[in-house]
């Protein structure tokens, strides 16, 4: 469970969410992303509440963002700097 997340991504910006094993980073994506419904709270994707969003409104918003998970989606040959940069 996550506890007081206030987090806001701006216009351009690229961030990633980096901690220990087990400490929700990605949980909190799935929840960002509509994969996992919150167990409480708001989530505000490009200032819609996902909560209250139709199928054709959920696509449109994750045609726009990407993910990318620890294992299984990185380059191997790649530095985590150029990882994070191609897509």
């Amino acid at each position: 469970m996550h506890e007081d997340i206030d987090l806001t991504v701006y216009r351009g910006e690229v961030f990633a969410l980096a901690g220990g094993n087990g400490c929700g980073k990605s949980t909190l994506l799935r929840e960002i992303i509509m994969l996992q419904k919150p167990t409480a709270g708001t989530v505000r994707l490009l200032g819609t509440d996902v909560a209250s969003i139709d199928v054709d409104g959920r696509d449109a918003l994750l045609r726009r963002c990407g993910v990318m998970f620890q294992y299984g989606a990185l380059f191997s040959s790649l530095t985590v700097a150029e990882n994070v940069s191609s897509p």
